[in-house]
């Protein structure tokens, strides 16, 4: 990876330009798959504070950003979702997990969109 932004810095060859800024892309892409499987792996302690869902969410569609492209994504939170008691970086891995998942399953679609909906059960 590191080689690569390096070749980017020198190079004025547009179609190679975008080789590289894929590669790396895709270098980061792996690197977060390995860091989540690592983190799986690991029998840690949960490490349990409040965050928000809906941050969560948008920081892993975020990550996630060049995956998503060319899919329609639908989000749907409910503002007054109160504060989550839980691990914040197992809860990070899980979504991560399941829009890849989804990603796979929408990628064979002519019109690809995921929903995500984010309720409180009353």
């Amino acid at each position: 990876m590191g080689n690569a932004q390096l070749a980017t810095l020198d190079c004025s060859h547009p179609p190679t330009l975008k080789i590289l800024n894929m590669l790396i892309e895709q270098t980061r892409r792996g690197k977060n798959l390995t860091r989540n499987l690592v983190a799986f792996a690991k029998s840690h302690e949960p490490r349990q504070s409040f965050f928000r869902i809906n941050e969560k969410i948008e920081l892993v569609l975020t990550l996630l950003r060049k995956d998503l492209e060319g899919i329609d994504i639908n989000c749907d939170h409910d503002p007054d979702i109160p504060g989550l008691y839980a691990d914040p970086e197992m809860t990070e891995n899980a979504l991560v997990n399941v829009i890849q998942n989804a990603i796979h399953v929408v990628s064979l679609s002519t019109h690809p969109q995921i929903k995500i909906r984010v309720r409180e059960k009353r």
